[in-house]
């Protein structure tokens, strides 16, 4: 992206500072640092307003600061020293009182209630979700290709798949396919489970085999440009038991009610009620939250969940994944990546919902 994006970002956050009453907000998570300044690695951005902005980075990670960020000044901190010591020298220098910092660890908030006495310290990051969360053009369009990648490890998926091979293995094949096509890593550790092990919503690959008449599921993202993706597909080898089959189908119902009512202006919570409303006596087995963000990092805000007090803006990316799970039996999930427009909701990349029996 654009040195000019950055630095349209940075001022977008430097008057929400300003609108709260602060003097300075210091950015501590790689994935916000990457959303402002284009550097991946870790250190923290100062921010004050009617200031530069400034990249505070250990001496180890200067040269890629130095060629990556864009839009800020950058200092560094030599061997040793802590990146938090430095950010306190600095916000005295600058006369700080009202300071706010994105996230703390327990030493971090020990350390600056000590070296910051009467100065306001707070922690919060609901400004920076209040930019993060609203996806631009250049975001959009490398979460597309982040998703078309996903598909290629879907397709290499149901291509590869057969009796015999164990979970592990077709989890290698997933990932050379989206590697070789141009994901820079994972978004997280591919899932592929089968049989019984599809009813963990969560799971490792393990060296079990595929079996004829098992479910698979595999839950999978690429990783393009610093964004994620994220997908999931149950298929079966062979055959599909009728319960089974009965299942899935209840399942694409329920993906397909959500999907529907997703748009800019619906309260999460609803989209989340409409996939369980639809499957009835099964929504006892959807254990998890309908859905959640996605971008620099594969879980962001925000949640589609029953509890959620969000509602869907333009320009959200956020999954929709409906999901039945029986002890001892099987799992079923069916997700896409959608962007959230005014009066729909739009799949970044398509890939069958149907009943797939390879």
């Amino acid at each position: 992206m654009s040195e000019a994006v950055f630095k349209r970002r940075l001022r977008k956050l430097s008057r929400l500072l300003e609108e709260k009453g602060y003097d300075a907000y210091v950015v501590n998570t790689p994935s916000s640092l990457y959303y402002f300044t284009g550097f991946r690695g870790l250190g923290s951005l100062l921010i004050c307003p009617g200031e530069s902005p400034l990249l505070i980075v250990p001496v180890l990670d200067s040269n890629k600061a130095l060629d990556e960020a864009k839009g800020v000044e950058v200092a560094t901190v030599p061997v040793g020293e802590k990146t938090i010591k430095r950010v306190v020298e600095l916000l005295k220098e600058r006369k700080c009182r009202r300071i706010g910092f994105e996230r703390l660890s327990l030493s971090q908030s020990i350390f600056l209630r000590r070296r910051l006495r009467k100065r306001f310290i707070k922690e919060f990051d609901d400004i920076v979700w209040k930019l993060r969360k609203k996806k631009d053009e250049g975001e959009i369009s490398l979460m597309k290709e982040a998703a078309r990648l996903a598909i290629i490890g879907l397709q290499a998926a149901v291509g590869e798949a057969r009796p015999g091979m164990t979970e592990l293995e077709l989890a290698a094949e997933i990932e050379y396919a989206m590697r070789s096509a141009g994901s820079e890593r994972h978004a997280f550790d591919i899932i592929v489970v089968s049989g019984k092990r599809t009813s963990y919503p969560h799971a490792c690959p393990s060296d079990k085999q595929l079996s004829v008449g098992e479910p698979v599921t595999v839950d999978l993202g690429a990783y393009y440009g610093g964004y994620c993706s994220d997908f999931t597909r149950t298929f079966w080898l062979e055959e599909c038991p009728e319960e089974q089959e009965k299942a899935y189908r209840a399942v694409l119902s329920a993906y397909d009610s959500a999907f529907k009512k997703a748009r800019e202006g619906v309260p999460a919570n609803e989209i989340d009620r409409a996939a369980r409303e639809k499957l009835g006596k099964l929504s006892r087995y959807f254990v998890h939250s309908l859905g959640h963000g996605v971008g620099i990092d594969v879980h962001e805000p925000p949640r589609i969940s029953p509890t959620s007090k969000e509602v869907l803006d333009e320009g959200n990316i956020i999954t929709i994944e409906p999901g039945i799970y029986v002890r001892g039996k099987y799992g079923i999930r069916v997700e896409d990546t959608v962007l959230i427009l005014k009066d729909k909701a739009e799949r970044l990349a398509e890939f069958t919902r149907e009943l797939l029996v390879i």
